[in-house]
């Protein structure tokens, strides 16, 4: 306005023009003033709030900050920060942004700090010493506030904000009588405000049902409102809620919940009147900036801080929305007295009154004046080509501005061009840019801008230059062409910023991400980091150590899934399973829980891995915990434990197989009795007789049998002699051939000239039945024929069965046509308890026990089998050079005998056929089923007897105790002690004890002679 007086002054224009103008301006100067003039100094002032910019409650503050502030005659200068922990939350992000304030902040002068609501007060409080440290702190809109949580703090003090939902809920019930259902909507179920309703007297429970809805997400209240019915009313108590995973404002909520619902909304901040709210006793947050801003001033103006309390009681108002009034039928005067209600139509006249008559007035005052400016402004357009920008406003730009005139001088050094070079403005006028600096750097500085600004118009880059005491400093440049509003150039204009901290920042950012990219490329763990466009930027030697990948191999996480996971439906899974955890560690604001799966390698092997994901800002970072050791070391110690259970079983199977040795022994001693007795009166070489030689053979196979499996449960060495594969199997194929379906065919091919071989019978039995009753069980379902061949081979060191020692060998070759083995199943079969036979067919103990029996041999087992077409076992035994002395078996003599026998035995079968077999022999023989009977016969008449034949295990006395006492009666007379099983008894613990003959039950017609014959002839 200065400016066009003098114009005008300047001009000539008439002094009736000019008298005029002046009282046109003096009575409109009130409409149009400024603000009054602030002192050269300003205060600055940091407001920090805890929303975002544009959030209603927000600027509600701001405003109420900014009027107060406005009417003070001292000039303000505001510094914003919006923390927005509506959309932004974590230890990070709270972490980067005390960060940035600390650098933003470094060099500024903080006259005082105004933060709005809880999270900005607490984050300040928590960082107040390190940032700003002993500056006032005025606080607004903090709930749940405690006055003891300033002990020990200075220079604090603020508004604390109190809601009144009991007025509200009250109003709400007094302008709707007929509604008895209150729903209170508390997205995320708060504790704070949930206790807020558990607050309520009881009374109000009593009159009315309560509901609270407590969802997550929208869709979800939206369901629960709509299952209510509309006979409710709502009380809308949170703030947020979040739709597809992104939170929604509050100004957003409210039309949402409220639009097209047939019952009223109530609320208790005024933020969201006017937006489908009936209204309520709100809380101002317009009222609280004001509060808040005056106790600012005040602290600016010089009051201590101490001097100004803690206001903790707000003055929320009653306010109404008219058109919610009108849509639910409420009265204007239902309301309370005090209320407020906005929307209510008045006339526009009325309403502005004073300022339909100022503008009238203003009107025809501006007529006049621009009639009386007309001639002023064809003079000013003559001027306007001079003025290109004002110097007041560029000298409080935060950078420097310059404009060098066509010529290549300086013509303006603005703004803080004087702080940033230590030049003022005198040292540069007329001088070229960089004149402090030589020739060539100069030239190269303005040539480079003047080509872009001929190519592109503008220039845009970074630069140093010299300051004013040597020193460089980096600096950012922006150009352009400044032209006069006729369009001709009139220089160039420049903005130069100071970009030291920038840089600095850069240097440490890059230093921070070098020490990082270091660290974690020579950590001992395997990692990879994924970046924001699915694609993966970094893998360290470790990970490429262990599992094969380098980068350029899974640079795209398609390839990595690929790769890793070649297994579409497993792939498919894990991925399934990865989105689950990210989202549920999104939505519990809590660490993404480990994964554990197989990872395939780059040469195909499959390793157990757990991974970790740390999210780093837009980057993740993913540690693989290769675990496979630890899994097969759970997985050998769970197998360690189940051999150790099978053993134990086996252990309890040992002790019983002793336990009840004796007793079979017993019944087979019987069998064999009375088969030879047989034998002896059937006539000679007659059908009877081959019978009865089979029974005797088949009784002597299953004596050897429990011998057998009482070593075996000793673990002590049997016997090995050498012996004819061929005679043993072509017996026990006759014994095998009748246990066997009629389905089942049986084809032999055996080699009479194999050679012999070093075992035991009984273990080479033992082999062939296993083997043949697990190729029984493979084709009992369908039938089908078992071949079974016998043969002798020849390896030498270059034969495929390289695990065995060159020489001869008895191959025996059991071949079905049943189900087969699967082939996962193929490596585990002669392993210990393993089987995939149904409980009661089968141990698992099998083919371990004969896999082990042949390896003693030296010799080895092989299997080959097709799915559904059957299996083949090859059983390899080294032949022995050994002279056949005995090819046929010799039968043992019996000798006849005389003499008196007395025969003890617990056992009545024993004793009867004992004393026939005796008798035939031709001894006298008395018997005893006690051994306490026998002992006192014997000491009736001890020389009654020529021998005593006892069992050991009996009743009242065994049978070692009675030979002793016998023996201190008599010592000279012999003493045969049997037994069906003794594990703490042998031969020459008998021999000590003077017991002559130790045997082991059955004992046959011809052993029995034998031993007879041997202790009465010594």
């Amino acid at each position: 306005m200065n400016f066009v007086l003098r114009s005008l002054l300047k001009s000539n224009f008439p002094l009736f023009y000019c008298c005029l103008l002046s009282v046109l301006l003096l009575s409109v100067l009130p409409l149009f003033a400024e603000s009054p003039q602030k002192e050269l100094h300003s205060r600055q002032v940091l407001i920090i709030q805890s929303g975002y910019e544009g959030y209603l409650w927000t600027e509600s503050l701001n405003r109420g900050i900014q009027d107060v502030f406005s009417s003070a005659p001292e000039a303000t200068n505001f510094f914003f920060e919006y923390i927005d922990t509506k959309r932004n939350h974590g230890g990070t992000y709270f972490a980067d942004l005390r960060n940035f304030w600390e650098i933003k902040y470094r060099n500024q002068q903080i006259d005082l700090i105004i933060t709005c609501d809880t999270p900005a007060y607490e984050l300040l409080l928590k960082n107040r010493s390190s940032l700003f440290k002993d500056i006032p702190l005025v606080f607004t809109g903090v709930n749940r506030f405690n006055p003891t949580s300033l002990k020990g703090k200075k220079l604090i003090t603020g508004i604390v904000e109190e809601n009144d939902f009991k007025a509200t809920v009250d109003i709400a019930l007094q302008l709707h009588p007929k509604i008895k259902k209150l729903v209170f909507i508390i997205p995320g179920a708060q504790s704070y405000r949930l206790q807020w309703v558990k607050d309520l007297p009881a009374r109000y429970r009593e009159e009315v049902e309560q509901v609270i809805i407590t969802g997550k997400e929208l869709g979800e209240i939206d369901r629960e409102f709509d299952a209510l019915g509309p006979n409710i009313i709502a009380i809308l108590l949170s703030s947020v809620v979040p739709i597809d995973g992104i939170y929604i404002p509050y100004q957003q909520l409210v039309p949402h919940l409220a639009k097209n619902r047939p019952f009223p909304f109530y609320t208790l901040w005024d933020s969201t009147l006017g937006q489908g709210i009936v209204g309520g006793k709100l809380i101002s947050g317009e009222w609280q900036g004001r509060e808040a801003a005056k106790l600012a001033l005040k602290i600016l103006q010089g009051t201590p801080v101490s001097e100004l309390p803690v206001i903790e009681r707000g003055s929320n108002r009653y306010m109404f929305d008219w058109q919610q009034l009108q849509r639910f039928n409420i009265d204007l005067s239902d309301l309370p007295a005090e209320a407020v209600v906005i929307n209510r139509p008045i006339s526009f006249y009325a309403q502005n009154k004073r300022l339909v008559q100022m503008t009238l007035t203003c009107i025809f005052i501006l007529v006049i004046l621009v009639i009386s400016l007309a001639t002023a402004l064809i003079r000013l357009k003559k001027v306007e080509s001079k003025v290109l920008l004002s110097d007041e406003i560029l000298e409080q730009m935060p950078e420097a501005i310059v404009l060098i005139g066509m010529d290549g001088n300086i013509e303006k050094w603005l703004g803080r061009a004087e702080d940033i070079f230590g030049y003022s403005e005198s040292e540069c006028l007329g001088r070229p840019f960089a004149f402090d600096q030589s020739f060539e750097v100069r030239t190269a500085i303005t040539g480079q801008i003047e080509k872009a600004i001929e190519k592109k118009g503008s220039f845009v880059g970074e630069t140093s230059c010299l300051r004013k005491d040597g020193s460089l400093v980096p600096i950012e440049v922006t150009s352009t062409r400044a032209f006069s509003r006729s369009g001709i150039a009139m220089g160039t204009i420049s903005i130069l910023q100071d970009i030291t901290e920038r840089r600095q920042a850069k240097e440490s950012l890059r230093a921070s991400e070098s020490r990082f990219r270091k660290m974690v490329a020579k950590s001992p763990m395997p990692t990879m980091i994924n970046g924001q466009n699915q694609e993966i930027v970094f893998v360290n030697d470790k990970l490429t150590e262990l599992f094969g990948y380098r980068l350029e191999d899974i640079d795209t996480e398609k390839k990595w899934w690929e790769s890793a996971y070649p297994d579409a439906n497993y792939r498919k899974r894990v991925k399934n399973t990865w989105d689950l955890a990210i989202k549920r560690a999104i939505v519990d604001d809590r660490d993404i829980e480990v994964q554990e799966w197989d990872l395939t390698t780059r040469d195909g092997s499959v390793h157990r891995c757990e991974f970790y994901m740390v999210p780093i800002e837009e980057l993740s970072l993913v540690i693989v915990n290769d675990i496979s050791p630890r899994v097969r070391e759970a997985s050998e110690k769970s197998r360690l434990e189940l051999q150790l259970q099978q053993a134990q079983k086996m252990e309890a199977i040992g002790t019983l197989a002793g336990g009840i040795a004796h007793d079979f022994n017993n019944i087979l001693a019987v069998i064999l009795g009375y088969a030879e007795l047989a034998k002896d009166e059937a006539p000679a070489n007659s059908v009877i007789e081959k019978d009865l030689d089979q029974v005797i053979v088949g009784g002597n196979r299953a004596k050897e049998l429990v011998k057998q499996i009482l070593a075996f449960s000793r673990q002590e060495k049997v016997e090995r002699l050498p012996m004819k594969v061929q005679v043993l199997l072509k017996e026990t194929m006759r014994m095998l051939r009748p246990s066997l379906p009629s389905t089942i065919e049986i084809q032999t091919e055996i080699d009479p000239l194999c050679g012999f071989i070093l075992a035991d019978p009984t273990q080479v039995h033992q082999i062939i039945m296993n083997i043949c009753t697990n190729a029984n069980h493979a084709m009992d379902k369908s039938g089908g024929r078992l071949n079974i061949e016998l043969k002798r081979i020849s390896i030498d060191e270059e034969n495929e069965h390289s695990s065995l020692r060159s020489g001869d060998y008895v191959v025996l070759v059991v071949a079905d046509t049943g189900e087969g083995i699967a082939p996962n199943n193929i490596g585990k079969i002669f392993e210990p308890y393993f089987t995939t036979k149904e409980i009661g067919k089968g141990t698992g103990m099998g083919l371990a026990t004969i896999h082990g029996i042949i390896r003693e041999y030296g010799g080895r087992i092989d299997v080959v089998s097709v799915l559904g077409h059957g299996s083949a076992f090859s059983v390899y035994f080294p032949v022995i050079t050994a002279v056949e002395t005995i090819e046929n078996t010799v039968l043992e003599e019996t000798p006849q005998g005389r003499g008196r026998i007395l025969l003890v035995d617990d056992e009545e079968l024993l004793l009867t056929v004992g004393k026939k077999v005796l008798e035939r022999l031709g001894y006298r023989v008395t018997t005893k089923s006690s051994s306490l009977e026998a002992l006192a016969i014997f000491k009736e008449r001890p020389n009654a007897f020529d021998a005593i034949i006892t069992d050991q295990t009996m009743p009242d006395m065994v049978g070692s105790d009675l030979a002793q006492e016998i023996l201190k009666i008599r010592a000279d007379i012999p003493i045969i002690l049997c037994t069906g099983y003794s594990d703490q008894f042998d031969t020459d613990m008998a021999h000590s004890l003077g017991i002559r003959e130790f045997a082991l039950k059955p004992l046959t017609k011809a052993t029995l002679a034998n031993l007879l014959s041997g202790v009465l002839n010594a």
